[in-house]
């Protein structure tokens, strides 16, 4: 199935296979879900813009491909929002055209016995191409978080930026996230870099927090929420902010 989402602005997938296609100049936003394990490709035209939200639940599937080129002067801003139990996630960016753009963000909250796997990358094919991942993972309970990040320059990939972020917290001490960043470089006159850190609460937060009145829970809740407000105030829609927000609260 092709869709040329120009007017659309949200998608529930129940085909094995989604083409999504944004044409020369044109701009676009899309909030994708999934009913069935699925691939989805996306191209990005010369000097198009696509926003791509993909919400992932438990009433997703347990496996989702994305594969997606963009063009010369095209950006793709994504987000990967993820709340459900288990689920291996991969994307790759191909920036085919000169000056290129990819952000990437991931949100994730996992919780109980999730586990969870994430391959983000970024193929620098062309000059000039940018590419940033972040991500944002907090686990509690026995929740197991993977994110293999990786951006790769090609070899014509001549004056290209990349950068590879990942944070998490951790509350619990059975959780677990495991961070792979990865950085492949084959030229010259590239900026690549990649970092990543882990924390858990501090008890010196709660003893603060609890000499002003303020609960254990509501610390915790107060914390995360601030841990991952920042990725979430990126997203351009209010109503999918306000959700996760409460979502927070729901799984804390």
């Amino acid at each position: 199935m092709q869709t040329t989402p120009t007017q659309l602005k949200s998608k529930t997938i129940s085909a094995t296979q989604e083409l999504l296609s944004v044409a020369i100049g044109k701009k676009a936003q899309i909030i994708l879900t999934a009913e069935a394990q699925h691939t989805i490709l996306c191209d990005v035209a010369e000097s198009a813009e696509l926003n791509l939200i993909r919400l992932i639940t438990d009433a997703s599937a347990p496996g989702e491909t994305l594969s997606a080129t963009v063009q010369e002067n095209g950006v793709l801003n994504m987000w990967e929002i993820i709340f459900r139990q288990n689920a291996t996630i991969e994307t790759t960016i191909h920036l085919h055209g000169v000056r290129a753009r990819i952000h990437h963000r991931s949100i994730i909250f996992g919780t109980g016995t999730t586990n969870i796997t994430l391959l983000p990358t970024a193929i620098h094919h062309a000059p000039e191409t940018s590419s940033k991942l972040d991500a944002k993972i907090i686990v509690k309970d026995s929740a197991h978080v993977r994110y293999n990040g990786m951006v790769d320059m090609r070899n014509n990939a001549r004056g290209s930026e990349g950068h590879l972020e990942q944070r998490a917290l951790i509350l619990s001490d059975t959780a677990k996230v495991s961070a792979i960043p990865g950085l492949e470089i084959g030229t010259n006159d590239v900026r690549a870099s990649h970092a990543a850190s882990m924390t858990r609460i501090d008890q010196d937060q709660l003893f603060y927090a609890a000499s002003r009145g303020i609960t254990t829970e509501s610390a915790v809740y107060m914390i995360a929420e601030g841990f991952l407000k920042p990725l979430i105030h990126t997203i351009p829609d209010q109503k999918l902010q306000k959700m996760l927000i409460k979502k927070i609260a729901e799984l804390l």
